[in-house]
């Protein structure tokens, strides 16, 4: 069986940046299998919850760590053109390049070295993860109001319908979850943020309390002291923490600014000790106050404030 590492945690929490320490440590990254429409075929959910082999989801998971199922070649959300379209069409992408390419390695019986996926949408299933399969795990958590702040801009959304109608996942970590919080979510970005994140946290905490395979890093943490952090992920992965990887990390933490430049989706060359605050005073009063209401226990229970 091929062994992976996973980087989870929601989107812009870090996780890219992980993935590029990871890589320049010569670690091959595997970007979001189970994005429904980039990564394997027939994702049928965001955010699976999967913790026993008798869970609805369960088969996708070991579909990922058996490498078992084809990389999606749909075209449908692709926005290139001419030839880069065409190779997408053949190839499912970079990521799906790289997905064949293990594949094509474990077929013929060859060594795949070190592989990692990088995959925001394995957040919910890291107790199967780590329990059945026995993988290393790092979960990125960064500030509910920040991760509101940052997927706003880049004009995400996330519908809560894909956590509501997971039965097992509500009636294990959302019981407590009022109805109220569950139909705001339908209709204010906040609000699906902060419960999405709390899920997040209560699964990924309760997995910590009885696992060593999962390590939970805040984004902040990484931001103010990047290179102890990154060592500390990479020692919890068996990754060579090497001279060029602390240089990447480095020249990658002491830019002359804390916002991406022109809304790229991902700036690494930034004044990473600013990050954290980037988003204080900038979001909506009535917003942040939904995100407390409805994450404040586990807000707390993480940063004491």
């Amino acid at each position: 069986m091929v062994k992976f590492s996973v980087v989870c945690g929601l989107h812009r929490s870090g996780t890219t940046f992980v993935g590029e320490i990871l890589k320049c440590a010569g670690v091959t990254v595997i970007h979001e299998p189970l994005n429904e429409r980039y990564g394997m075929k027939d994702v049928p959910i965001a955010y699976p919850f999967v913790e026993h082999a008798d869970d609805s989801m369960a088969r996708l998971l070991d579909d990922v760590v058996h490498l078992a199922r084809p990389w999606s070649k749909d075209l449908t959300y692709i926005n290139a053109r001419g030839l880069k379209r065409k190779f997408y069409a053949v190839t499912g992408g970079k990521s799906g390049l790289r997905w064949g390419g293990l594949r094509l390695l474990k077929g013929i019986g060859l060594n795949l070295g070190k592989v990692c996926l990088k995959d925001p949408f394995m957040s919910l299933a890291t107790p199967y993860l780590v329990n059945t399969h026995g993988l290393r795990v790092v979960c990125m958590v960064r500030h509910p109001a920040a991760i509101h702040h940052s997927t706003v801009k880049q004009g995400w959304w996330f519908d809560v319908n894909n956590l509501r109608k997971q039965v097992s996942l509500v009636e294990k970590y959302g019981q407590d979850i009022h109805d109220a919080h569950w139909e705001m979510a339908k209709q204010n970005h906040a609000a699906s943020i902060a419960l999405l994140w709390k899920l997040m946290i209560r699964v990924n905490a309760r997995l910590k309390l009885g696992s060593e395979n999962i390590l939970i890093v805040t984004h902040e943490s990484l931001c103010q002291e990047p290179e102890r952090i990154a060592r500390q992920i990479c020692e919890h992965l068996n990754v060579q923490f090497s001279n060029k990887v602390e240089r990447y990390v480095l020249d990658n933490s002491e830019g002359d600014r804390a916002e991406a430049k022109n809304g790229r989706t991902h700036d690494f060359a930034r004044n990473s000790r600013a990050i954290p605050d980037v988003w204080k005073g900038k979001v909506d009063a009535a917003d942040l106050r939904m995100i407390l209401d409805i994450a404040g226990e586990e807000i707390f229970s993480v940063y004491g404030m």
